[in-house]
């Protein structure tokens, strides 16, 4: 591998990562989005087995899982899938600010089942160091569970990830970020099926129908809140188009349709954010029933 085209910072944090990888067997906890698949493609060339494993979940937005499955078989990956429930565990499903941790927790308990039966010598994830900000509780059950992140134990940026990723000519390098389906929720918040459905389906006919690449939708109880990167506001702002999404979304299950007009924006729905800008809680559909 020629990495000489890299910059002399990312040379170096690509070596450790290869001498930290090297006669190793590796578990790859596998997404299908760029930070694990760079994790995975750095496996796959360095170590001395690497084993993709993605969790199929009714949290993750429809259509993800078949996406990592075309990508393992373009890139050649052994790839396995597990079913996993989220919601058997009420911990998870009554939607706590250390959600996450249990997520981790549960996806940590299949990764080590993989690892014991190929006698691994690491389980690894993508976490970089862009990320680590703010509340991070699936990061602790990670540590707990020793799986390791070696794009942030070694120093990798968002941006240089991409660029490796570029580098390494994968068809997902500049696919946006992702997030479990459960983060539409406000903390506290019961998660259950039918609204991590309609949530999915919201997202996906944005996606298909008006080809929005960065997006959200948020779900308080029956009022969906539609976040979009500022740039591509412009494609759905017309009444035609609101038309359309009010008629879809009410197919949906969503009783109430609006766009938040910052555009989409990370963490909009932590504990902190779920506020309106006096300080009171995010309206219910109830509230809006007596306006």
């Amino acid at each position: 591998m020629n990495i000489t085209a890299l910059d002399n910072e990312l040379q170096v944090k690509l070596q450790n990562i290869k001498l930290f990888f090297e006669n190793k067997k590796i578990v790859v906890a596998f997404s299908g989005g760029v930070d694990s698949t760079v994790v995975m493609e750095l496996a796959h060339q360095f170590s001395l087995k690497a084993i993709a494993v993605t969790a199929d979940s009714i949290t993750i937005l429809p259509g993800e899982v078949e996406k990592a499955t075309e990508l393992a078989l373009e890139r050649g990956y052994e790839h396995r899938i597990y079913q996993i429930n989220e919601l058997e565990d009420e911990n998870f499903a009554k939607n706590p600010n250390n959600r996450c941790y249990y997520c981790k927790s549960g996806l940590a308990d299949i990764l080590k089942v993989v690892a014991v039966e190929i006698d691994a010598d690491l389980i690894v994830e993508g976490t970089n160091i862009t990320e680590i900000s703010g509340h991070r509780p699936g990061l602790e059950a990670i540590k707990e569970n020793n799986i390791k992140s070696p794009l942030l134990d070694f120093g990798l940026t968002k941006s240089e990830i991409r660029e490796l990723a570029t580098y390494f000519k994968l068809s997902n390098a500049q696919k946006p970020s992702l997030a479990c389906l459960s983060s539409r929720f406000p903390t506290g918040i019961r998660i259950t099926p039918e609204k991590l459905i309609r949530v999915g389906k919201a997202e996906n006919y944005l996606i298909s129908k008006y080809n929005i690449q960065i997006l959200r939708v948020r779900d308080h109880e029956g009022l969906a809140r539609i976040e979009i990167s500022p740039d591509e506001r412009h494609k759905i702002l017309n009444e035609k188009v609101l038309d359309d999404i009010f008629e879809k979304f009410t197919e949906f299950g969503f009783n109430f349709v609006t766009i938040d007009c910052r555009g989409y924006k990370t963490g909009s729905l932590s504990e902190k954010n779920n506020t309106i800008s006096d300080g009171s809680k995010l309206l219910s559909t109830n509230d809006i029933e007596i306006i």
